[in-house]
């Protein structure tokens, strides 16, 4: 986005050769043909300075038969963020937070656990397109109000 009359503002999005910093992550396929896979801003920074994705932890959570939905976010702790686990169940479903540890345990690196734990909701609140809206979602566990 260039900022009218805002020289640093423009600045921060173009590199000095002119390219635009749209804030996605993405790639070229063999053919050539761009995909969009993730926002820059939709990451998380642990203690460890290490990255993490929230939506590849939550493709890992959503992959369990009785998890319908999942939504990862980053709790605010001490400088950083410890990513915390968001599920929705099926109904009477058996699965706890010991069994959803070790599945992501076992499926991605030990730096992207759940270090702010598993915290069990009847639903994720959702942006108007539908989407889980990560935002509302922390804004909620952090008032307590999800």
């Amino acid at each position: 986005m260039f900022y009218l009359n805002n020289p640093k503002a423009t600045a921060e999005v173009l590199t000095p050769d002119g390219w635009l910093k749209s804030g996605d992550i993405g790639y070229f396929d063999q053919d050539l043909n761009l995909f969009i896979v993730e926002r820059i801003k939709e990451m998380m920074k642990t203690k460890y300075g290490t990255t993490i994705y929230p939506s590849e932890i939550e493709s890992v959570l959503s992959s369990h038969p009785e998890v319908l939905e999942s939504c990862v976010i980053g709790l605010p702790d001490e400088g950083h963020e410890q990513p915390t686990g968001i599920v929705v169940v099926k109904e009477f479903s058996t699965v706890d937070e010991a069994e959803l540890h070790a599945l992501v345990k076992d499926k991605l690196a030990p730096y992207k656990e759940l270090t702010g734990g598993i915290r069990f909701v009847k639903e994720i609140p959702k942006l108007p397109s539908g989407k889980n809206s990560r935002k509302l979602t922390q804004e909620q566990i952090i008032n307590r109000t999800l």
